[in-house]
């Protein structure tokens, strides 16, 4: 029996890639950022 993998993700705050275990993710396991689907502005 085959396990189907969920794609890995990437913040884009972090750069940090890992795979979920939850369908909606709602903060980055790393840096705890909830913003990170969002890139980071540049000042």
């Amino acid at each position: 029996m085959k396990i189907e993998l969920p794609e890995p993700l990437t913040c884009l705050r972090c750069d940090y890639e890992w795979t979920p275990r939850i369908e909606e993710v709602t903060i980055c396991p790393k840096c705890k950022s909830a913003k990170w689907d969002v890139p980071k502005e540049e000042k």
